[in-house]
């Protein structure tokens, strides 16, 4: 009898244990369908600015695809094959991404670089060669930072900067790489290889125009390029996101502040800390350090470092994440529809300095009213001094037709030794409307504009 009733209890204990799991099964089914549909819904209208899907937001890139290296103008010549193409141009977007990886590697630690001739450069531009023209001269190290990922450069006891590459091919696709700012020549050859079927497919692009690289390593065209007109305005934060560019740079936005609202679009403040000032105007933001102190740029890596740890790729990548993260809060003051790009990357002594230029369509926007889109300063693993500068960048829809960089090239020429020659938006002042892009040469004579 006691078994009996053991196994009544057991059996009773079994149905129940089978009904509550089949209701549970039920809630759980029940409740993922609802937060499904829930999520649907509340996806359905993204937030201005979200990411689109399948593609990752620009902090979590590699730094060397954040498009900070843009060019000017890229070419190819296989055989009796190959053409060239301007900066805004896709088949120059696509050379670039072709030629990064090799000109990488060439740069890579144990590769040797060597000075050259500048006839020795137009010679390797008589055979098989991919040419790049870069908006501003960087150092080789720079060069290698932006075009993959890797440990460390090839290392140099000559300080070499350059604004125009050329990988040079053999017949088999051996790569010698290189490197001038128009007046200095070197080489650096790492024993890579590329296809030559590759090669070949490359140069057979039909959206390529005829090119020719002149001795010092100038790229010009004989086709015209296209560029939109672009208006810049003035532009300031306002107090909302000034208290959001304090808190990023480790301020309480609600201690320490003298601040006067003048009007919405017109805010000013300045912030004190212990370890600097911030600074906003009408026209900048400043961070100034106070005296042995700074901002730590590990707060802005990915992995926390000292400062005897950090190197200059730390700098210059602790430099971007700042600049993705202000932008990210003043998108339409810092820039508005104009990229960043990498300007200059400066050492003296102890101090390095990162300089980072706006641009768009393959052009530089500068001028006497803006220089630069930022400068930052960084000692002692610290940032001592940044600086941007406001402005607000639309683009007109209508892209037109310029003179070809060979014809301007020809034209300056008769009256002096051209070093470099690019397309400029010139922002003499604040706001500037319609603006045109014209041609400057750089050489004997200081920088002027090819034609008006």
């Amino acid at each position: 009898m006691k078994h009996r009733a053991f196994e009544r209890v057991k059996t009773i204990c079994i149905t129940l244990l089978t009904v509550s799991m089949l209701v549970l099964a039920v809630i759980y089914i029940g409740g993922a369908r609802f937060s499904a549909d829930g999520t649907a819904i509340k996806t359905a209208s993204l937030p201005e600015g979200a990411v689109v899907l399948g593609e990752d937001p620009p902090q979590a890139l590699p730094i060397y695809q954040k498009e900070l290296l843009p060019v000017s103008f890229a070419g190819i010549r296989y055989g009796s094959a190959g053409g060239g193409a301007y900066g805004s141009e896709q088949a120059a977007a696509a050379l670039l991404e072709f030629a990064a990886e090799p000109m990488h590697l060439c740069l890579s630690q144990g590769a040797a670089l060597t000075a050259v001739s500048a006839a020795d450069y137009a010679t390797a531009a008589t055979g098989n060669f991919i040419c790049l023209n870069f908006l501003s001269a960087l150092p080789y190290q720079m060069l290698y930072a932006l075009t993959g990922e890797g440990t460390a450069a090839a290392g140099s006891d000559t300080a070499i900067s350059a604004d125009r590459v050329l990988l040079s091919f053999t017949a088999s696709g051996k790569t010698t790489l290189y490197l001038s700012d128009g007046i200095s020549f070197y080489a650096a050859d790492s024993g890579i290889t590329v296809k030559p079927s590759e090669l070949a497919a490359m140069a057979n692009d039909s959206r390529l125009a005829d090119f020719s690289v002149t001795e010092n390593g100038i790229a010009l065209s004989a086709a015209a390029p296209y560029a939109p007109k672009i208006s810049l305005s003035t532009a300031s934060l306002d107090a909302a996101q000034y208290a959001e560019v304090l808190t990023l740079l480790g301020y309480n936005p609600e201690a320490g502040i003298s601040a006067a609202s003048v009007a919405e679009d017109d805010f000013t403040g300045t912030a004190v800390a212990p370890h600097g000032t911030v600074r906003a105007s009408g026209y900048a933001l400043t961070y100034t350090a106070a005296r042995d102190s700074g901002i730590a740029i590990s707060n802005f890596l990915d992995i926390a470092k000292s400062e005897l740890d950090i190197d200059m790729y730390d700098i210059l990548q602790a430099s971007i994440s700042l600049a993705e993260q202000l932008r990210a809060i003043a998108p339409a003051a810092l820039g508005g529809e104009g990229k960043m790009f990498l300007r200059g990357f400066y050492r003296e002594e102890d101090v390095f300095t990162v300089v980072l230029g706006l641009y768009t369509d393959g052009i530089e926007i500068c001028g006497g009213t803006y220089p630069y889109f930022a400068e930052i300063q960084v000692q002692n693993g610290m940032f001592v001094s940044v600086h941007f500068l406001f402005a607000a960048l639309t683009k007109n829809s209508y892209s037109g037709a310029l003179f070809p960089s060979l014809w301007q090239y020809n034209y300056a020429a008769n009256s002096a030794a051209v070093d470099t020659l690019r397309l400029y938006y010139r922002a003499e002042e604040l706001p500037a409307e319609n603006l045109d892009p014209s041609w400057y040469f750089t050489g004997e004579k200081a920088e002027e504009v090819v034609t008006e």
